[in-house]
């Protein structure tokens, strides 16, 4: 863990003002640059999940989970995260709402989800300790 003693507004917190940073997922054999947020706040994947999680209250009066959409909760996080895309039709840019996610291949859905996991996880490991800790047993 950084033993850093600043702790900078932009290390923590996700704003409206994110400027997002860069993936390049392979999206049916091409390179395709798109900008994402550096993270979801907790109102966005709050928001995310409610869309996506079915429940309901029991006889006795408690929440029962039924299951999670996963199209939606996909669709939800895609929609909060994504900031730019290149994608163009007829000389138009294609607009990133819920409606052209929707329509995109699932096959890409799944190639830039995979991508905001990868960058997720290096963000993790570059706060991880260095030390390894089975060498502690050792």
């Amino acid at each position: 863990m950084s033993d850093s003693t600043e702790f900078f507004f932009d290390d923590f917190f996700v704003g409206s003002d994110d400027p997002g940073v860069e993936i390049k997922p392979v999206l049916r054999g091409r390179v395709v640059p798109m900008r994402i947020t550096r993270g979801l706040s907790l109102d966005d994947r709050e928001a995310a999940k409610a869309m996506a999680v079915r429940q309901h209250l029991n006889p006795q009066g408690q929440m029962v989970l039924d299951g999670i959409d996963e199209k939606v909760l996909n669709v939800e996080v895609l929609a909060r995260a994504l900031k730019s895309w290149p994608f163009t039709r007829d000389g138009q840019p294609v607009p990133i709402t819920r409606q052209t996610i929707t329509a995109l291949g699932g096959d890409c859905c799944d190639a830039i989800m995979a991508e905001m996991a990868k960058l997720l996880s290096a963000a993790e490991d570059a706060h991880a300790p260095f030390e390894n800790p089975s060498d502690a047993a050792s």
